[in-house]
């Protein structure tokens, strides 16, 4: 009886603890969500959820307040720019430029640093440089194919019109050697002598 109270007991501790970290994690998510500057108290991941669900205009207002921003650590500042450029869906081939150059400028002024959260950062602008030009790559791979496809298909109409005046001229020539044809059996009907001695 002792045994199963003690371990009833111990289930107990297992779940407040859990109830405990998870409400922890829940309360510094939505207080990192509920940010409107950039900071170098947000964790990289959490900024980077919380721009996800930033509406269009509610990016532009956030890089014009980071751009604003001063005595801001370069690295957090440059990666969270390069987070906000982009994270759109339609962020175009300059906004993916512009956030690699931006990360290249957070990847110069890498300093080894006792905090965890510029630790952070600094591992995730080398990734995120990483996905962002495959992503351009790719991009410009699918231009490439589109261009070429175009390509294919012009050649293929112009090789068909080729094809079809050709049809037409052997069709013109065809009926030429037909009215010959028909001229000559007149002549041979009629009988006309071609000379006559």
């Amino acid at each position: 009886m002792k045994n199963s109270h003690f371990q009833l007991h111990r289930v107990m501790e297992v779940i407040l603890l859990c109830t405990v970290l998870i409400l922890n994690g829940c309360m510094n998510l939505s207080t990192a969500l509920k940010r409107t500057i950039a900071s170098p108290q947000v964790p990289v991941l959490d900024y980077y959820r919380w721009v996800r669900m930033l509406p269009d205009t509610g990016i532009s207002q956030e890089s014009e307040k980071l751009l604003r921003q001063q005595n801001s650590d370069p690295v957090i500042q440059q990666v969270q720019l390069a987070v906000l450029l982009s994270t759109p869906k339609n962020a175009s081939d300059e906004q993916y430029s512009n956030a690699i150059t931006a990360l290249d400028r957070a990847v110069e002024s890498f300093e080894v640093s006792p905090y965890r959260i510029k630790q952070d950062y600094q591992q995730f602008a080398l990734i995120w440089r990483d996905i962002l030009e495959q992503r351009r790559q790719s991009g410009r791979n699918i231009e490439e194919m589109s261009a070429r496809i175009e390509e294919i298909i012009s050649n293929l109409n112009e090789m068909r019109n080729k094809a079809q005046i050709l049809q037409e001229q052997n069709k013109m020539l065809l009926n030429q050697i037909e009215a010959l044809k028909s001229i000559e059996r007149q002549i041979n009907e009629r009988g006309i002598p071609q000379k006559r001695q």
